[in-house]
């Protein structure tokens, strides 16, 4: 079966008010695929659910998908305001040939909420119990009406409680952000490829994260916190509590884990870190300087290869 592949691609989404009332238009803009043989984009969507596939009917231009043509940019108008959207891109070829989805980003107005110790931060996606979610993953939660001084912190992995004592291998890069538009409240995501992925990039990351599991666990832990909002401050060991039986460690399951992402400034991660097939777990904690409030805890599962 022939398959499409995507690089990277950027996708910036902007929230302008439509003259429809309670209505909005959503600007979406991405990189153009390299490949050759694409000859077109469909922008997929959805409201309130991000379970696939997208069939939403909302926008004037029509239902979901919306077949763009070779355009690397599309405005959705007449959405509502007062829901979360999710949206992905495919690609296609002469043939007819259509790639799997990209990675899914979510977008949504607030309606003035209130500033942290008054308001629970609402996790926007991955949705709670989403099955076969396409990776790379891109964390997405609401923000409070006054954002200056707040900070984020990202807690996901494979531990049910998300205990910060669980080892956890944290990713050593993280993508950078990019500015959102000025025009109305804007968030944005960047698209993984979530089609053909090489086999040896996973071998890599595999050896990658094992070698810092072997360092950190020999040097005591991962450093003292982070300088810019997208990096991840490193592994955390609990040296408190140490196994019982380290001479036969069970070897029927793996080992669970939680990473701990601080300091963020936006409301969004994207993870590259995650396995195929595997259920995660995910929270946020927003921080003013004065209140510290926590989300719901939310699962999902990944997508297979």
């Amino acid at each position: 079966m022939k398959t499409i592949k995507l690089t990277l691609l950027s996708l910036l989404l902007g929230l302008l008010l439509a003259p429809l009332a309670s209505a909005q238009n959503i600007t979406l803009q991405w990189d153009a695929s390299p490949e050759a043989t694409v000859s077109g984009y469909k922008i997929h969507y959805q409201a309130v659910s991000s379970a696939t596939p997208f069939s939403g009917n909302d926008a004037l231009e029509g239902a979901s998908p919306v077949d763009i043509g070779g355009a690397t940019s599309t405005t959705l108008s007449g959405l509502r305001d007062d829901v979360v959207y999710y949206f992905a891109v495919t690609a296609y070829d002469t043939t007819g040939a259509e790639s799997g989805y990209s990675t899914v980003v979510a977008s949504a107005i607030p309606t003035a909420p209130p500033a942290p110790g008054q308001w629970l931060p609402e996790l926007y996606y991955p949705d709670n119990g989403l099955a076969a979610a396409p990776m790379p993953v891109q964390f997405n939660w609401s923000e409070p009406a006054i954002t200056t001084g707040v900070t984020y912190t990202l807690y996901y992995g494979t531990d049910p409680n998300l205990d910060p004592g669980s080892l956890a291998s944290a990713p050593l890069t993280a993508a950078p952000g990019m500015a959102p538009l000025t025009a109305g409240i804007c968030l944005f995501g960047l698209f993984g490829a979530a089609f053909t992925r090489s086999r040896t990039f996973r071998g890599m990351a595999v050896m990658v994260l094992f070698a810092t599991t072997m360092l950190l666990n020999g040097c005591g832990g991962g450093g003292d916190g982070t300088e810019t909002p997208l990096t991840v401050p490193g592994t955390i060991v609990d040296t408190t509590n140490p196994p019982t039986d380290t001479t036969n460690p069970p070897t029927d399951a793996p080992a669970l884990y939680t990473v701990v992402v601080s300091n963020l400034g936006d409301n969004y991660y994207d993870a590259y870190d995650l396995e195929p097939e595997t259920t995660y777990y995910w929270k946020v904690v927003v921080d003013d300087g004065v209140n510290r409030v926590e989300s719901q805890r939310f699962s999902f599962t990944t997508d297979a290869l």
